[in-house]
């Protein structure tokens, strides 16, 4: 199991944003879990190489068009959460996302109107058990898929609260150490 610190980013509270860290909240007492930041997912969808530094410390070339898989919503668990390494792992990874809650539904959406359809924002970490995907017959699923593999969270911040979601920092730590730090600026 890895023990995961918490997916932080930027100076003045997450994302660097005004709003800032809830400090008029009450406090709970004791060490409370904090659970996943946003409930009843339907649907896990995410896209592969979407970072250009990111695709390039993995070796490979930033695909022509998106790289769409799914993960389960057992993978879906708090930002604090171990997680759980499933027997046989070898080459487990992880990678700090920028992700987002669809609020009005649609089809066939222009680009320019996209940002439309957002609710807010959170990070994720996009933990891979990178032998399962790369080496087995390529299916992503069963490498990104596993239960506890898509921490979420602390926070879900509305749209208005991010000023420019091309321009976030955001970096990930594993037991304390960084392992990531970069930003929206090379999402492709």
């Amino acid at each position: 199991m890895w023990s995961t610190s918490p997916v932080r980013s930027g100076a003045g509270g997450p994302f660097g944003f005004a709003g800032g860290y809830p400090s008029s909240l009450p406090l709970v007492a004791g060490s409370p879990r904090l659970g996943a930041c946003v409930g009843g997912i339907g649907k896990f969808i995410c896209i592969g190489l979407n970072y250009s530094d990111h695709a390039a410390e993995s070796g490979m070339a930033v695909p022509p068009e998106p790289v769409i898989f799914g993960k389960y919503t057992s993978a879906v668990c708090g930002p604090n959460d171990p997680i759980i390494i499933p027997r046989g792992s070898v080459k487990t990874d992880r990678e700090v996302e920028l992700a987002f809650v669809i609020g009005k539904p649609g089809k066939y959406i222009a680009e320019a109107d996209a940002i439309d359809h957002v609710a807010g924002f959170f990070i994720c970490n996009d933990v891979s058990e990178c032998s399962f995907h790369a080496e087995r017959c390529g299916q992503w699923s069963k490498g990104k898929s596993s239960d506890n593999f898509g921490p979420i969270g602390p926070w879900l911040v509305t749209r208005d609260e991010v000023p420019d979601a091309g321009r976030l920092q955001m970096w990930l730590e594993v037991n304390g150490k960084r392992m990531q730090d970069g930003s929206t600026a090379t999402m492709v």
